[in-house]
């Protein structure tokens, strides 16, 4: 039997905090106004249109603050099992990616995207700027619709092929090139689900890099 390398990724809180924040900032705020208005100047209209926008705003990042967490708790973790923790150029590589979720919920469809991203990082006079590009991707279909029961592991392969010419995995200080392996998984009635696993690519298994 092969043994398959376990990766997992701690979820991405940092927008759903940001809505949060937002939603209790523009409520509070909101609200105060309201109140400072309608106890005041009852008689004017006029100045009740920004209060009530702000908080019916803040409602709405509210509501999407909830959703998006319900959801994510619904998936569970997703985790990403390889044969191999490191891959090499000109590879097949077959993978796992797997969840158990704690609710029945219904997917139309995951994905898995396979890509290298290249960013270079200079400056412009006094400003700082990023030029990032995708310089590979490869997509597939994981599963179409199904119904993935409450408590019940969902695991779900696939087959990647790493390009011959592409290029290694490099982390400078003002040039990288990354790899990275995307699952989406496209739920109904809900937010979708995003994950990112770093992995590393070395060059074709053999080959001594360039200059050693």
């Amino acid at each position: 039997m092969t043994t398959m390398f376990e990766i997992r990724r701690t979820p991405k809180r940092g927008r759903l905090v940001m809505f949060g924040v937002l939603f209790a900032l523009l409520t509070t705020v909101g609200l105060t106004l309201l109140a400072f208005i309608l106890g005041t100047e009852p008689n004017e209209v006029g100045l009740l249109v920004l209060p009530s926008a702000m908080t019916i705003l803040g409602a709405a990042m509210g509501v999407i603050f909830v959703h998006n967490t319900l959801a994510r708790r619904a998936i569970n973790e997703i985790v990403l099992e390889l044969e191999t923790p490191v891959l090499h150029l000109d590879d097949y590589f077959e993978f796992n990616a797997r969840f158990t979720p704690k609710a029945d919920i219904d997917v139309n469809g995951i994905t898995a995207t396979f890509e290298c991203v290249e960013k270079a990082f200079y400056r412009a006079g006094t400003r700082s700027r990023t030029y990032t590009k995708v310089v590979f991707e490869s997509q597939l279909e994981l599963a179409e619709r199904a119904r993935c029961l409450r408590e019940t592991e969902q695991r779900f392969s696939g087959l990647f092929h790493s390009p011959p010419e592409g290029m290694c995995t490099f982390l400078g200080t003002n040039h990288t090139v990354t790899w990275r392996l995307r699952i989406h998984v496209d739920i109904a009635r809900w937010p979708d689900v995003r994950e990112e696993f770093p992995l590393r690519v070395l060059p074709i298994l053999g080959e001594r890099p360039a200059g050693a």
